[in-house]
């Protein structure tokens, strides 16, 4: 773990300039023949976070709570999950220009939803399967808050994967019911599903500026965010 540590701190050290990323990928796992290989940014954000000091790794832990209601029984089924970063939907807006607004992705996948159909869900009171309501809610908030937005869907109609390079507005200041977050980072993609490459953009504590991590000079409307991080806000609201 030391180890890892050391190398993950060489490398954040020279963010901005030239930095080897060879160390890093050798600890996380990652071969030769794999560093070119398409990956996901919060598959290796959850590795990074195994690799470090479990104190630091709770600091970006939260957990959700999962409710199922069977909509014939009124029977109820709760679980609990601990998550590191939030998967969020992004539905294409019909105006193709128009952003897609970060809170309210945040609403939709925690609002009510009904699953019907196809997806009916099997109920072990009624011992079949039934039509459901589901719902998700925070049990308890990270400290930092990371939220990774689902770019990729299926195309029905060219029966494969396609990217959704909708801009989404993404607010400096995010306000759940509890707790408030201030931007500090974000992730963004180029490319498509086949093969592309991440960029990086850190706000810095000295200066309140942002620094750009770009091995590529790459934009355009490919150039889309993926992910990002939230901290609390210095004056938490609440939270518990």
């Amino acid at each position: 773990m030391e180890a890892f540590k050391t190398r993950l701190a060489t490398l954040l050290d020279n963010i901005g300039d030239s930095a080897d990323t060879d160390d890093i990928a050798k600890a996380l796992g990652i071969t030769e023949a794999e560093v070119y290989e398409q990956r996901d940014a919060a598959e290796y954000f959850q590795k990074i976070l195994s690799g470090i000091s479990p104190e630091a790794s709770q600091m970006f832990q939260g957990k959700l709570k999962h409710r199922i209601r069977c909509s014939a029984c009124g029977t109820s089924n709760e679980t609990e999950a601990l998550c590191w970063s939030l998967p969020l939907s992004v539905e294409p807006s019909q105006h193709r220009h128009s952003p897609y607004n970060l809170e309210t992705a945040l609403e939709n996948h925690f609002g009510r939803s009904t699953v019907t159909g196809d997806d009916r869900i099997y109920c072990d009171n009624c011992k079949v399967k039934q039509d459901a309501t589901i719902e998700c809610s925070w049990k308890c908030l990270p400290q930092i808050l990371t939220l990774q937005l689902k770019r990729f869907q299926v195309d029905k109609r060219q029966k494969c994967f396609g990217k959704i390079t909708h801009h989404v507005d993404v607010p400096q200041k995010l306000h759940t019911k509890d707790c408030g977050y201030e931007l500090y980072a974000r992730i963004n993609h180029y490319g498509s599903l086949a093969g592309g490459h991440y960029t990086a953009r850190i706000k810095s504590y000295e200066t309140g500026g942002w620094k750009c991590r770009r091995k590529y000079g790459h934009q355009g409307p490919n150039l889309i965010m993926t992910l990002c991080g939230y901290e609390w806000e210095e004056n938490r609201l609440g939270a518990t």
